[in-house]
């Protein structure tokens, strides 16, 4: 059977394995540490064309629940006020960035065959996902996808719900779940190396 995207939700939690497109990362030009209230700070935005989301679906949905405990809070991703508890709540949603191939072939070493392995799925620190359609939609089929397991960044949680409020992050795919759990297991996998000495 071949291959082939699911459909994202319309509304609801964000998923395991869902491609998201055009978000943008505004980087603080300021070092963690405390901040007056009337502070203003440089910061430096960076496009992200298309990222997939990597945090397990149990925790997005367990967040989602807390977050928008209702209804009309959960089809509007309005929080409700007794929402608000950090504690409760997942902080950042951990994001891989997506290239196409001509975005990503221009950054791997040539040679000793590296872009051949990493196509076959044989490169630990990429994942490579075929030309697919997504089922029940209008939109054309997604080309050749790759994750660069070293282009992870984090995102808070209510930053890129805003986004979805107001539409301006878009929901594009969800990767099947017979899926998943190689890309999770190769993802958690490359993170999980133990560095040697040369």
């Amino acid at each position: 059977m071949p291959f082939k995207y699911d459909a994202p939700p319309q509304v609801g939690a964000l998923r395991q394995g869902e491609l998201l497109g055009e978000i943008w990362e505004h980087r603080p030009e300021h070092p963690p540490t405390a901040l007056s209230s009337d502070a203003s700070i440089q910061y430096r935005s960076v496009r992200h064309p298309l990222v997939m989301v990597m945090n397990p679906d149990c925790d997005l949905e367990w967040d989602f629940q807390s977050r928008f405990p209702d209804e009309s809070t959960q089809s509007t991703y309005t929080p409700a006020p007794e929402a608000s508890k950090p504690n409760v709540l997942i902080s950042h949603v951990l994001l891989c960035d997506v290239y196409e191939k001509g975005n990503i072939i221009n950054r791997v070493p040539p040679g000793r065959d590296i872009w051949k392995r990493i196509e076959q799925n044989q490169d630990e620190r990429y994942h490579h996902f075929p030309p697919a359609s997504v089922c029940n939609s209008l939109r054309e089929d997604l080309p050749d996808l790759f994750l660069d397991f070293k282009k992870v960044f984090g995102l808070p949680t209510e930053s890129l719900y805003g986004g979805l409020r107001i539409h301006a992050v878009s929901r594009i795919a969800l990767v099947p779940p017979i899926y998943i759990h190689d890309l999770t297991h190769r993802f958690y996998g490359f993170l999980s190396r133990v560095g040697l000495p040369e």
